[in-house]
């Protein structure tokens, strides 16, 4: 009993009015002491209080027909018309379920049971002339939750409205882009407390926007942050809408846009399993024979979904030199430092050897090993299309911050490079230079 007791009053707390609040916990109260009409009777007022404040929120944010719904409530009340307000209560639910998509169908059921207990508690004439209405304490708890649950702690804005504004919000430049942020993002707003019908339909409007359209790279990055946040605040809902999903938006995708599947499974969380048995063989076999061409697309991403990623990793050692960059971009490890190294090692130009280096070798030297290392440094003395290259030296400055925890192991191989500077004058390596000099103080 008192367990249920603090589930009602935890129910008072998610209110998102101040006047329905106000009400529920008249409802509560009623029901702690036994009076169940009571009880009934301020939950509904509790909901025509709340319906009132969702309408006020909707004019405001500029909702033609919220504001002639209150402009209908304001005349009957201030002319004392109570054949009208009568009319504005029996059809607050109809309206509330067809006009702005508050509520569902369902939901409009157990609310208009709700309407009639209350008629039968507050009105004599809706039960025996000789015997009361006598409403019990299971009915009182159930039309308090139903009414918190349904109406009074959600977000004004449900239905196509809702699906609406959020996508709207998903299209702005200034939408999160990381899950984290979009997840608070979307607390504030509709998906707060949004009912199975709203997530479905974002979770499907995504999955079909990101497989089927072609997006920048921030446009994407929105919406992979904002299907992602869905499924956190939903997971369970999600996850049921894309097991039985995502095995038909995969048999619809074309051989030459198949990447796009790639791309969904490495960057929203946990989907692999729900491509089903066709899907994730076709996805395999992709990985092994697609050209070189999508292998540029689709490889940094195959190499971050385990299942994938042995595969992926024996494209890599074929790839060619942009594709290796690319992956060494988005994966940002040193897990491809013995691929990357042997193509610097052979650069054959001025401009080549800084390319590869910028691309291959700088975002990998925070996490590249000592032997991997020596191996950088060697080509400098090594490969005059490195040495001389006039932006070499400076990126090498940027190496040697980067790789300062190995000092110690590289000392010898950064005096080979201090000493071919001193000896070549044409070497454009003076910073460089004097960065060695100062670190290992060298004469």
């Amino acid at each position: 009993m008192q367990e249920e007791l603090s589930d009602l009053d935890e129910l008072v707390i998610r209110c998102r009015g101040d006047a329905a609040r106000t009400y529920i916990r008249e409802a509560v109260a009623c029901y702690k002491s036994s009076a169940f009409r009571a009880s009934i009777v301020a939950t509904w007022i509790a909901v025509l209080y709340d319906f009132l404040d969702k309408l006020r929120d909707l004019e405001m944010s500029g909702d033609a027909a919220a504001k002639a719904k209150l402009l209908e409530f304001e005349s009957a009340r201030a002319s004392n018309n109570w054949k009208a307000s009568l009319q504005f209560e029996s059809t607050l639910l109809e309206v509330a379920e067809t006009q702005f998509e508050l509520l569902s169908p369902l939901e409009v059921i157990d609310l208009n049971r709700l309407e009639q207990d209350r008629n039968r508690c507050a009105h004599p004439s809706m039960s025996s002339s000789s015997e009361p209405y006598r409403a019990t304490a299971e009915l009182a708890r159930s039309h308090i939750k139903n009414a918190v649950t349904y109406l009074l702690e959600r977000a004004p804005v449900q239905g196509k409205a809702a699906f609406d504004r959020i996508m709207k919000d998903i299209q702005s430049d200034y939408f999160p882009r990381d899950c984290e942020k979009a997840v608070e993002f979307f607390r504030a707003g509709p998906l707060a407390r949004a009912r199975q019908p709203l997530v479905r339909n974002l979770v499907i409007a995504l999955s079909k926007t990101i497989l089927g359209e072609i997006l920048k790279t921030a446009e994407r990055a929105r919406m992979f942050a904002a299907l992602n946040a869905i499924i956190e605040m939903y997971r369970q809902q999600a996850e049921g809408i894309l097991r039985d999903l995502l095995p038909k938006l995969v048999a619809a995708q074309s051989d030459e846009r198949f990447y796009r599947v790639i791309f969904y499974v490495a960057r929203v969380y946990g989907t692999w399993e729900f491509l089903g048995d066709a899907g994730q063989i076709k996805a395999s076999n992709y990985i092994e024979n697609a050209s070189e061409k999508n292998a540029f697309k689709f490889l940094p991403y195959a190499i971050q979904v385990p299942q994938l990623k042995l595969l992926a990793n024996k494209r890599l050692v074929e790839a060619d030199a942009d594709t290796l960059a690319r992956v060494i971009k988005i994966c940002k490890s040193g897990e491809y430092a013995d691929l990357a190294i042997p193509i610097f090692e052979k650069a054959g130009s001025f401009r080549r050897a800084e390319a590869l280096f910028e691309d291959l070798i700088l975002p990998q030297a925070e996490y590249i090993s000592a032997p991997q290392a020596k191996r950088v440094l060697e080509t400098f003395c090594k490969n005059n299309q490195v040495a001389y290259a006039v932006r070499v030296p400076g990126l090498y400055l940027e190496f040697l911050q980067a790789t300062n925890r190995l000092d110690s192991e590289l000392k010898p191989h950064w005096k080979k490079i201090y000493d071919l500077m001193g000896k070549e004058e044409s070497i454009a390596g003076s910073t460089l230079s004097a960065a060695l000099k100062k670190r290992y103080e060298f004469k």
